[in-house]
């Protein structure tokens, strides 16, 4: 992205916008791994589940839910994986109920604006790392062994 300095501007402000929601870091890391995954993107899922271990106390069992494609056993998270997975695979054009689920478990009015935040801030990245093919970094690797 360093190439493209309204590229990295958009990425890293879209990022900061992110950081300052309502969404829990654990949250926010599961939006942009679910969405990763979704996105194809083996770089960003390997690095958000580094990140995701190391430094957001996500619960093991709802990574490896997510890594494997299942669903989380926690509701909430779940309500949160499902509708991150739709916007994702159905473009936005996510089913009602699917958004009462999310609200229902615990979630606010505003959070599925921050998932959809999540979701285009990843989409960059993911489409970015299709261009680019990046490798994946030893360290996010080796965090991912060590917990595994």
């Amino acid at each position: 992205m360093a190439h493209s300095p309204s590229a990295l501007s958009v990425y890293f402000n879209a990022n900061i916008g992110f950081e300052f929601g309502t969404l829990t870091p654990a949250e926010r890391q599961i939006v942009l791994l679910t969405a990763s995954k979704e996105n194809d993107c083996a770089y960003c899922s390997t690095s958000h589940s580094a990140l995701a271990r190391f430094f957001s106390n996500v619960p093991s069992e709802a990574l490896l839910a997510i890594e494997s494609g299942n669903k989380p056993s926690d509701p909430k998270l779940d309500a949160l994986v499902s509708l991150t997975r739709q916007l994702v695979s159905l473009r936005g054009v996510v089913p009602r109920e699917t958004i009462q689920l999310f609200l229902d478990s615990g979630y606010r009015k505003e959070q599925p604006l921050e998932v959809l935040i999540g979701i285009g801030i990843k989409t960059i990245s993911n489409y970015f790392d299709h261009l680019s093919a990046l490798e994946i970094d030893d360290e996010f690797l080796s965090i991912i062994s060590k917990s595994a």
